[in-house]
């Protein structure tokens, strides 16, 4: 286990504890491929029962590509969001650099554990799980 996946976990384990016990009893099943994109950020591709992958990010600049999407989102003060499919949260980031004074709140949804768990494992998202 990683140590940001250990932090992270203890993290939600005070406000999420199925959750937490859950994540941390979730395996790996083979099917998010972890990679460095072209500015060395990881990136990942999720792979489909039918052998094709579906990439979660750029391949080149995932960062630069959140931003852009971020940027192109126009919300009112104190707004709350709802993100589905976060990947390993780089549209998070971006929301939160772009229009940290006019979010209210965010609520993810990621449908994948596997996802889920690669994305806590990569980052200290502390930082957001803490918050109320």
């Amino acid at each position: 286990m990683s140590d940001y996946l250990e932090k992270n976990l203890e993290s939600l384990q005070k406000r999420f504890p199925v959750l937490a016990q859950r994540l941390a009893e979730t395996e790996s099943d083979g099917t998010v491929r972890i990679e460095s994109a072209s500015t060395g950020d990881p990136t990942a591709a999720y792979l489909l029962p039918n052998g094709g992958e579906k990439r979660l990010h750029s391949s080149r600049d995932p960062k630069r590509e959140a931003h852009r999407w971020a940027e192109s989102i126009a919300l009112k003060q104190n707004e709350t969001v709802a993100l589905f499919g976060p990947g390993l949260g780089y549209p998070i980031e971006a929301l939160g650099q772009v229009h940290g004074d006019k979010l209210g709140g965010m609520w993810i949804f990621e449908g994948s554990i596997h996802v889920f768990r690669a994305m806590l494992s990569l980052k200290d998202w502390t930082w957001l799980i803490d918050q109320p």
